[in-house]
C-alpha cells in the first residue's frame, strides 16, 4: 500500500525489485489512521495472508521464524524490548496474546515488542477483514491498524514467534537507518 512519496517507493521498488510481481494498492487517504492503509489492501486478506510493516528492518531468519510458527497466525515479537511508551507491545491475558498497543496493561503479561510482521490464516484473515469493514463503514479511520488488531485478538487465536536474538529496527529517522547500516557492516 502506497501513499506518502509514493513516487519514490515506486521507483525504487522498480530499480531493486526487478523480477518481482508487485501489486500496488494506492491509499490517497494515507494522513489518516494507518487503518485506513490495511483496509484498502482488505480484498488480498481472503486466504493467508502475511502483513508486515514496510519501515521495518529484519533479517530473512526473522521471517522464517514467523513462517514456521506452531500458530496459524502468530505476531513476531521481540521478547527483550522494553516499553518506554512508544513501542507497539504486545500483552497477553491467561497465556493468550490478548492486546497490543504503547500503554501497556498492568493486569496483562508483556509478551514482547510487535515488530510489524503478522501471519495470518484464512480465519484470521477473514475476521480482520470484517473489523477493517466495520471501521470503514462507521467512518472510524483515524486510528493506527493496532485498534483493528486488538478486536482481532479478542475473536481468533494469534500466537506470538520470537524474533529473539536477531537485529531488527523500525526505521523511521535517519539515525534508525545508520543503525541498519551499522549493523549490516
Amino acid at each position: 500500500v502506497v501513499g506518502h512519496q509514493k513516487e519514490k517507493i515506486l521507483n525504487t521498488a522498480r530499480q531493486w525489485g526487478q523480477g518481482l510481481d508487485i501489486l500496488w494498492v494506492e491509499n490517497p487517504d494515507f494522513r489518516r489512521g494507518s487503518i485506513l492503509s490495511l483496509y484498502r489492501a482488505s480484498n488480498f486478506l481472503r486466504g493467508p495472508a502475511l502483513i508486515m510493516d514496510a519501515d521495518v528492518y529484519f533479517p530473512e531468519e526473522a521471517l522464517l521464524r514467523l513462517l514456521d510458527s506452531p500458530s496459524a497466525s502468530a505476531f513476531l515479537i521481540d521478547p527483550h524490548s522494553k516499553s518506554s511508551g512508544e513501542e507497539m507491545m504486545l500483552m497477553a491475558k491467561n497465556s493468550r496474546p490478548w492486546s497490543i498497543a504503547k500503554k501497556t496493561d498492568p493486569s496483562l503479561k508483556i509478551l514482547g515488542e510487535a515488530t510489524g510482521l503478522l501471519r495470518l490464516d484464512r480465519k484470521a484473515a477473514a475476521a480482520l477483514r470484517k473489523i477493517l469493514k466495520g471501521y470503514y463503514g462507521r467512518d472510524d479511520l483515524d486510528r493506527e491498524v493496532e485498534d483493528a488488531y486488538c478486536e482481532l485478538l479478542k475473536k481468533v487465536a494469534v500466537g506470538a514467534a520470537s524474533m529473539d536474538g536477531l537485529f531488527w529496527r523500525e526505521v523511521d529517522f535517519q539515525e534508525d537507518l545508520d543503525a541498519v547500516s551499522q549493523a549490516l557492516r
